[in-house]
């Protein structure tokens, strides 16, 4: 089963029946010979930043062994005064490879058998602000993570404890990050998906170095799909993502709104070229190897199987 090739909802169904399954053949967590190990991808945060953590496990032992994302895909923050704090919660985001030594990414995949030496994890995108200010959830409880010092260790499987801070914005930043509240307030539908637009361009135009400008660009784009359902606008806008942000962490899952936006057109025809341009252009960046993956994929023949899946389902448009 390879993660990487299945569509969101087909991803959604699944996921849980292998996460479950895959508890069968794990041994106990005293018998392993599994390091957890945690890192962040930085250390100080502003209000509303992702957090962004790769949590995977080493084998120190002399034989495979069985392993799954799932014990590396939540974590407990507690204050300075050691209480365990609430927050929005993580997202598991993508399977990985690890290198131990610089905690780099080697690639995207889904094995489960760790051999001795082998590392393997997820990355995984604590998204504080999820649902925003104002609207849904947001309204009652406010879960992103206040101004403070903290400190956050990966469970079940207990890692190493990482140290870091969240700071409220000030300058540049707090005019940025007071747009970005602006767009999180506006309502659904199209008139309002539009607006939350135009602040999050905003953001990317007048503040394209600020930490919140990646994420107002993905929530864009997310806006063009959701509220806008404009499908080409989506392949445009993520396209120009790419360029902007080559090596921001979220170019996994914008690579994959390329890809899943033609699967669900019937046109994946236009993956392959999409992501010899990406390699082409962006040679020394995150997102090279995610498009080299993709090649693969479709080299493969993975997509148009899927897209045989889709279309008997009746998802093709």
């Amino acid at each position: 089963m390879n993660f990487k090739s299945l569509s969101f909802y087909t991803f959604c169904s699944l996921f849980f029946f292998t996460l479950f399954g895959a508890f069968s053949s794990l041994k106990p967590l005293e018998e392993c010979h599994l390091e957890r190990i945690l890192c962040l991808n930085k250390e100080v945060y502003l209000v509303y930043e992702p957090i962004w953590a790769i949590s995977y496990a080493k084998n120190t032992g002399s034989e495979a062994e069985r392993y799954h994302p799932s014990e590396a895909s939540h974590f407990i923050i507690r204050d300075t005064s050691g209480n365990e704090v609430e927050y929005q919660g993580p997202m598991l985001h993508y399977p990985v490879i690890v290198d131990s030594e610089t905690h780099e990414i080697l690639g995207y995949a889904d094995s489960h058998e760790l051999l001795p030496g082998d590392s393997s994890g997820v990355l995984t995108r604590n998204i504080l602000d999820y649902y925003g200010v104002g609207k849904g959830l947001a309204s009652k409880t406010r879960l992103y993570i206040p101004p403070s010092r903290y400190t956050v260790e990966a469970t079940p499987m207990k890692s190493n404890v990482v140290h870091f801070t969240v700071l409220e914005p000030t300058g540049e930043e707090k005019e940025a990050h007071e747009l970005l509240l602006k767009a999180y307030a506006c309502g659904r539908g199209k008139v309002e998906g539009q607006k939350a637009i135009d602040f999050y361009k905003q953001i990317v135009v007048e503040y394209p170095n600020s930490a919140y400008a990646p994420i107002a660009f993905d929530r864009a784009i997310m806006m063009y799909s959701f509220a806008l359902e404009d499908r080409n606008e989506v392949i445009k806008q993520t396209r120009m993502f790419i360029d902007t942000y080559p090596n921001s962490f979220f170019m996994k899952s914008a690579v994959n709104r390329i890809v899943y936006n033609y699967l669900f057109s019937g046109e994946i025809d236009k993956i392959k070229p999409d992501m010899e341009a990406i390699q082409e252009k962006h040679r020394d960046s995150r997102v090279k190897k995610i498009a080299n993956d993709v090649i693969k994929q479709v080299e493969e023949g993975e997509f148009q199987r899927e897209l045989e899946e889709l279309r008997k389902a009746g998802k093709v448009d």
